[in-house]
This record gives structure tokens, sequence and C-alpha cells, in this order.
């Protein structure tokens, strides 16, 4: 005998599943908790932190593959607040694991995720910089998020993955393409002095350095081939000059060896040719 539903019933279930599918347009975001009593003159010795998870500290690129991420939300991990310190440069890892589950944070409800894409980083400091996967990641895998650079500003700043996850509503795949994995990094100040070269002529100067430490390299030109070679250049300076080319100093006529900088190597053939004759 065929069965037929009341009316009420389907009013009641055309109900549920307005408030069971989430809205397509909004953003959505699987944040971390960052406890916002930190004292300004913190120091990477006293950090205080907000653990959401526990022993998620230690965890990095390396526990892919290794540990049983099981136990963890759909999430970048860890979810305590990274630490990095103002002209250092820095190399830490975040990864960002998919589980089976993802909760949306509206309605705080769970769905099973299809995959999940990473679309854009934002949020990073200054000279920071990080790397992701360009294609469609899997439930239960886990992708390594490096987050790599010399920070040149201090301050809280709030890293976020914008991604395209898609769920299962009902059994049919639903896309949410504005969900954000994000995470806090703290840029603390330098109190130590920032070593580098500090000599503008060099190949590697650092206008962020305070003191030198003996890092710095000549530039000029290293083809041996060239008639401006420099024996001692440790950094090619992509100018070099061959025979039958001239070179243009008009533009730094105190640039005698045309490499492109002015160095002590011009002040050096400047003074062996003190004294001489200029003949037209």
């Amino acid at each position: 005998m065929k069965s037929v539903y009341p009316a009420s019933f389907v009013i009641l279930s055309l109900f549920f599943m307005a408030f069971a599918i989430p809205e397509p347009s909004g953003r959505w975001e699987a944040t971390t908790v960052f406890e916002e009593n930190i004292e300004s003159d913190i120091s990477l010795g006293t950090m205080l932190l907000t653990h959401t998870i526990t022993n998620t500290l230690s965890v990095t690129c390396e526990d892919i593959g290794e540990l049983d991420f099981s136990s963890f939300p759909t999430a970048l991990i860890p979810t305590d607040t990274t630490f990095l310190e103002f002209g250092v440069p820095s190399d830490a890892e975040l990864v960002l694991n998919v589980g089976t589950i993802v909760t949306e944070p509206v309605s705080e409800t769970n769905y099973v995720v299809f995959e999940v894409q990473i679309n854009d980083a934002m949020g990073l400091p200054s000279a920071v910089e990080t790397s992701y996967p360009p294609g469609v990641i899997n439930p239960e895998s886990q992708t390594c998020i490096p987050i790599f650079g010399t920070p040149l500003e201090t301050g809280l700043f709030h890293f976020e993955l914008n991604c395209t996850v898609i769920i299962s509503v009902f059994g049919s795949p639903f896309e949410l393409s504005n969900f954000v994995f994000d995470h806090w990094i703290r840029v603390l100040p330098n109190e130590n002095g920032i070593p580098g070269c500090v000599y503008p002529f060099a190949g590697n100067y650092s206008p962020i350095a305070t003191f030198d430490d003996g890092s710095c390299l000549e530039r000029g030109c290293t083809d041996p081939s060239a008639t401006n070679y420099s024996p001692t250049a440790e950094i090619d300076s992509e100018l070099c000059v061959y025979c039958g080319e001239v070179p243009d100093t008009d533009l730094c006529p105190e640039d005698i060896d045309a490499d492109g900088f002015v160095t002590t190597a011009d002040l050096l053939l400047l003074l062996g040719s003190f004294g001489g004759v200029c003949l037209n």
C-alpha cells in the first residue's frame, strides 16, 4: 500500500532543512582561542598561553604520518599562539589537520567533510611568508603549513587560511566557499640587538641590523672572462662588462670598475692612478 505523508510532516521536514543547511554566503571561521590578557612586556621565557587542545604545542610537520591525529579537530595545529622575534629569521611550522568532521561555528553543527582546498593566506607580519599545496586535501590527512621569514614589525597578527570546504548535507555535497582556519602570531620586540651586515656597500647588507656579525660579503663581477672581473667578489653583481662593451659610467662616475657599486675597489683604483696625466 502506498504511504502518504501528512502535510504537517512535510512542513516540519522543510523547516528542519532550513536550519540544517548553512548559509552559503557566510564567512565561516574555525577560530582558535587567544588569551587577550598578555602583559605588554612579555618575553620569550614568560609566555602566557591559553590551550584549547592539550599537548599540541610540540606538534610539527615531522609528526605527519607518525602521530595519530584522529583525536584532533579539523583545524590549524598547534592552536597555541606562535611567538616570533623582530629581526630574527624564523622557521615555524603549523599543521592543517583535516578530519572527517568539521564544525560550522555559527550553528555549532558538525558536518562530514568531503574535501578542503586552500584559496589564500593572509594576516602574516611584514616579511614573513607561508606556502601551501594548490590541490584538494582529503579527509583524514594533514598538510604542512610553514611560517618563515624575518619579521619587520612587532605586535599581534591574526593569520588566516581562507578555504573552500565541501561538506555533506543529507548525503549531498554542499560548498562552504569562505571557510577560515586561523592562528595567532605574536612578534616580540628584539631586546638583544639584531646581528647582520651593517655596511651598505656589501652584497648582503641588512638595513635592520644593529651590530655587525662579520658576515658581510663583497659584491662584484664573478666572471673571470669579464673585463671588470673581481677575484675577491663573493656575490655576483650581474653587471659584468665584456670586451668590446662600453660601460655606462655617466650615471655613476665614481664606479671606476663599472661593477654597479662604489666600493673600496674603486678607491684603490683611484689611488693607483693618482698623480697620472690624463691625455685626450
